[in-house]
């Protein structure tokens, strides 16, 4: 059930973007990512308009759409879920992270409580896990360039949620190499993820997903 493009088992470097022919979209085009040269300092004084989410990747500012309701409701429970479910942890809706050669916006961001951020925008301290609801414009940066950043950075747990495909896929970080460790879809829609000495967090895609 693990889309190829994910590059599961693999060191940081070898996902190929390729993968992605493979994946059926049901009712969903993918929306266009808009990608303009600049400098970090540029970006970091940008003031983007309304509906427009930005981040940056060696030298482009990358430009999506923000988030549907649907979309913002599944990062919403998630956050509650995961606050609910485990201890010693902090859960926000679009957390920003600084990593070495991008800023990214995680749509859910949990980290260790105490867990000094060092900035109050992009956190320099990494998350103990983060997750990302795909959308049409975010898949391949969700499912190929963020797996490689996110498992270079030293980030604990990702998990990317689908709600056109119905399907969460959660990767743990072992030493450099993503290892899966839940994957619910329509066949298992419920399922126990374990988060290290934190606790479990347990899910349903029938809640998660219900609008």
């Amino acid at each position: 059930m693990v889309p190829r493009e994910l590059g599961i088992g693999v060191t940081m470097g070898e996902s190929d973007v390729s993968g992605s022919q493979g994946v059926v979209m049901p009712a969903a085009v993918e929306e266009p990512v808009r990608r303009v040269p600049m400098s970090l300092a540029s970006f970091l004084a940008l003031d983007p308009p309304e509906g427009v989410r930005a981040e940056w990747v060696d030298g482009l500012a990358v430009m999506s759409p923000t988030g549907t309701r649907p979309h913002q409701l599944v990062a919403k429970r998630l956050v509650r879920l995961i606050e609910d479910a485990l201890d010693g942890v902090e859960a926000y809706q679009e957390g920003g992270i600084s990593l070495a050669r991008s800023r990214r916006i995680a749509d859910v961001f949990v980290e260790v409580v105490g867990a000094d951020s060092g900035d109050e925008v992009w956190n320099t301290v990494m998350p103990l896990l983060v997750a990302e609801v795909i959308s049409p414009s975010s898949r391949t940066e969700d499912r190929v360039r963020k797996l490689d950043e996110y498992l270079a950075g030293g980030i604990g747990y990702y998990l990317l949620v689908d709600r056109f495909e119905n399907t969460l896929v959660a990767l743990r970080n072992d030493g450099g190499v993503w290892t899966p460790v839940l994957e619910l879809d329509t066949q298992t829609p419920a399922g126990r993820l374990v988060v290290g000495e934190h606790g479990t967090v347990d899910l349903d895609l029938t809640a998660l997903f219900a609008f």
